[in-house]
């Protein structure tokens, strides 16, 4: 008659583990330290013409930092999320959809950078100088337009 007994208590474990997976992850967002986003603005400038490949499209980044920009867009949308007939967009494409020349770019985010962004990695250690390199950051500057 207690058959469901090891049932329910199975159940509650699954449960309890789940809940303490999920919430243990859910408060450890990563962002760049405020002091690291300040000595970038200063770096830069405070840049009104700034790109970034960094956390959270780089919100924080800005707001610490005090300067301004756009993150850089990825060259297809997730196949997930976007349209599977879509092309691939190449660099010169994606820098003409930022709506203004780039004046630095900022990398926070290095996996993102690494694994999504092999074509700007290519660009910029092609075309461009390293204007600041920390452990936290790397920022290149004096990019030419690609013709």
């Amino acid at each position: 008659q207690y058959w469901w007994l090891p049932v329910v208590v199975i159940c509650l474990f699954g449960l309890y583990f789940s809940y303490s997976e999920v919430s243990d992850s859910l408060y450890k967002t990563v962002f760049e330290d405020p002091s690291v986003a300040r000595e970038i603005g200063e770096i830069i400038d405070h840049s009104t013409r700034a790109v970034f490949v960094a956390y959270h499209y780089g919100d924080p980044l800005e707001y610490y930092g005090e300067f301004t920009g756009g993150p850089w867009p990825v060259s297809k949308d997730d196949p997930f999320y976007g349209d599977p007939n879509e092309k691939e967009r190449s660099v010169q494409e994606r820098l003409d959809t930022l709506g203004f020349q780039p004046e630095y770019f900022v990398i926070t985010n290095f996996d993102l950078y690494n694994r999504k962004h092999q074509d700007l990695r290519s660009y910029l250690e092609g075309y461009c100088s390293i204007y600041a390199q920390t452990d936290q950051f790397l920022i290149y500057g004096s990019c030419p337009t690609i013709q």
